[in-house]
């Protein structure tokens, strides 16, 4: 492939104890059945998985060259991607911007626990630049996405993808579901659609290749299949964001 990209949903996060939704052990699958999920973390909490640093190597390594995300949990990023190699659609709870300037903050805690009001999602902190108030980049149902580019991103290296490398995701969210099935339109060639997720989508009939299985042990096997000897576990960027 000369350009494969990565998508990736809440199930490549769950071996690092951050519930998926529809799931076996899922938030929306364990409400619907009157519980909630027990196994869980603060998403700051959490650590990358061996799915996000095998991912950030093969794309140190040139093998992938970019991944779009609808996580908000910043595990990729943690394990060392880089920020201009990914697009968080639904955004990211580390991450607060500036109304005013557009100034980023990138912060150790997750920035929308003091948002009162989800829908302007004021986090009650000012710029340090200009004064202007600070929100976060959530994006909530209903909402359109928040990053001023982040569609035209996702779009353009949709279209120019030749392998999508589809893992936990149910693919039932739109417009995000939309993007990786581009791959497999003519420009000039088809390209391939591999999906890999626990549970049946309603892309299962499209893909080339299906895969039932967890995302770490995927990505196992894709490591050693592609004969990769080492894979580098990047110090965790948090450390360096700011405590307040």
């Amino acid at each position: 492939a000369k350009h494969c990209v990565v998508f990736t949903g809440a199930g490549i996060s769950t071996s690092a104890n951050i519930p998926d939704f529809r799931g076996p052990q899922g938030v929306w699958t364990l409400r619907d059945l009157g519980g909630v999920a027990s196994k869980t973390k603060q998403i700051n909490e959490a650590s990358p998985t061996y799915a996000h640093y095998a991912i950030t190597e093969l794309v140190r390594r040139g093998f992938i060259k970019f991944v779009i995300s609808t996580n908000m949990d910043s595990l990729h990023i943690r394990s060392g991607l880089p920020q201009h190699l990914i697009v968080e659609q639904h955004g990211n709870c580390h991450k607060e911007v500036c109304i005013s300037c557009g100034s980023a903050y990138w912060r150790r805690y997750d920035v929308s626990m003091t948002v009162i009001n989800s829908r302007d999602h004021f986090t009650f902190r000012d710029c340090k630049w200009c004064g202007g108030k600070l929100r976060d980049t959530i994006v909530h149902f209903s909402e359109n996405w928040s990053e001023e580019h982040t569609e035209a991103i996702s779009l353009h290296h949709s279209l120019k993808c030749d392998l999508a490398l589809i893992m936990g995701t149910s693919m039932n969210v739109q417009p995000n579901a939309t993007f990786p099935e581009l791959c497999l339109y003519p420009h000039p060639q088809p390209g391939n659609m591999v999906l890999i997720n626990l549970q049946k989508t309603p892309y299962d009939d499209i893909c080339n290749i299906r895969i039932f299985t967890k995302t770490d042990a995927f990505m196992e096997l894709l490591i050693k299949e592609m004969d990769v000897d080492t894979v580098t576990r990047h110090p965790d960027c948090k450390s360096s964001w700011g405590k307040s």
